[in-house]
């Protein structure tokens, strides 16, 4: 009796970027966003003298966000699909 099987999930959207013409979008998930912010603060602190002092802590921070990013590259659902023997 197939009258008795439910589906339940959720689901997030987000709003999509809208491009103009011919512009490149950059397209990664949003969870890569701090990573890639602070990879590029991080980049322009380097070549700039004046930002010497702050490298370190820059590094520091973009290595964090990136190792966070990355960690969520699993899969975390209890999905399971056990046949019927």
């Amino acid at each position: 009796d197939k009258s008795t099987y439910s589906l339940v999930y959720w689901s997030i959207r987000r709003i999509e970027d809208a491009v103009n013409g011919s512009d490149t979008q950059f397209d990664a998930p949003t969870r890569f966003l701090p990573a890639i912010v602070s990879g590029l603060a991080y980049q322009l602190a380097l070549k700039n003298p004046q930002t010497a002092e702050r490298v370190p802590l820059l590094k520091q921070v973009f290595e964090e966000d990136f190792d966070r990013a990355a960690a969520e590259d699993r899969d975390r659902s209890d999905f399971r699909i056990v046949p019927s023997i």
